[in-house]
């Protein structure tokens, strides 16, 4: 019984995290700043795993990301997937890519696709999201759908226009719109 309780309070917590509160009290022991907390700690309150929630503790990025999410008119839980399956909260991430090009950030923004952006630009974690979520609305506005937005993201809009996208595209977008998709079940909505 004492567990079911914690559990709720922790999804309350997670709850008044989405309206803004700043803090939740997860044990006697520990108070956790849910502004600060990413998807996974998002995602440890869902599965009720409190020892979990505890070393989950890796973005302070989150509040800024509902921000700009709002701003872009962007779903909140598809901007916080798509930042976890791109960088893992991760705001030094740094990929390259067989063409030479570089991915960086939070948003593993492209060099080439942002080439009027110097590197540090691109680094900074606000601009990182700003930049990713503008574009990914301009993608949604062009094609029409968010599937078809997250594709283009990751693949480019002609490739998508073309019904080309690679398969490796569709099963990233499947995976964004499924992790999208488990948050706003696990919200209700939120």
């Amino acid at each position: 019984m004492k567990n079911v309780i914690l559990g709720f309070a922790v999804l309350f917590g997670a709850i008044i995290f989405l309206f803004g509160a700043t803090t939740q009290s997860i044990t006697k022991e520990q108070t956790v700043d849910l502004r600060k907390a990413d998807i996974s700690i998002i995602r440890s309150i869902v599965n009720n795993s409190l020892k979990e929630t505890q070393y989950l503790y890796k973005s302070s990025y989150t509040a800024m990301i509902f921000e700009k999410a709002k701003e872009y008119n962007v779903p909140v839980h598809l901007a916080l997937a798509l930042i976890d399956t791109e960088s893992g909260f991760d705001p030094q991430a740094t990929n390259i890519n067989k063409n030479g090009t570089i991915d960086v950030g939070l948003m593993q923004l492209n060099s080439s696709t942002f080439h009027t952006h110097t590197r540090k630009q691109l680094f900074n974690p606000e601009i990182n999201v700003s930049l990713g979520l503008r574009y990914l609305r301009d993608m949604y506005d062009r094609l029409g759908t968010w599937e078809d937005a997250i594709m283009a993201y990751n693949a480019g809009p002609y490739r998508v226009e073309q019904g080309a996208a690679p398969d490796r595209t569709i099963a990233y977008m499947y995976k964004i719109m499924q992790e999208e998709r488990d948050l706003n079940s696990a919200f209700l909505g939120i």
